[in-house]
């Protein structure tokens, strides 16, 4: 479960997808993650291609790249919330941020014994 090392991620609720309200956020924010794993030399990573993608609008971005130097898996991800505004009928591209998060937050690699 390689993904939830990002941490917990805000999971839109049905109530949150259907805003009826413009939305005021704290401010512009950005998160970062750089996240290494140590990993035994008997094992080979599998499945990291599932850890690499992006997505960017106006108002937020989320990318995640994974890769293995040597014995080590290191996965960086970066959200970014462009703007603490939002028009309700810009919602939904806020929205789109959050589910690309959230299914990063579900990707796992699997660690194959090498034989």
């Amino acid at each position: 479960d390689a993904g939830k090392l990002i941490g917990v991620q805000w999971a839109p609720t049905a109530e949150d997808r259907n805003r009826v309200i413009n939305a005021t956020l704290p401010t512009a924010r950005l998160f970062v993650n750089e996240i290494q794993v140590e990993i035994s030399k008997e094992y080979e990573v599998q499945g990291i291609e599932n850890l690499n993608y992006k997505m960017e609008n106006e108002y937020g971005s989320f990318a995640t790249t994974a890769s293995i130097a040597g014995n080590t898996l290191k996965i960086n991800t970066q959200k970014v919330y462009k703007k603490s505004f939002v028009p309700v009928s810009d919602w939904p591209e806020l929205l789109k941020m959050a589910d690309e998060t959230n299914k990063c937050y579900s990707q796992s690699v699997i660690l194959k014994k090498i034989q």
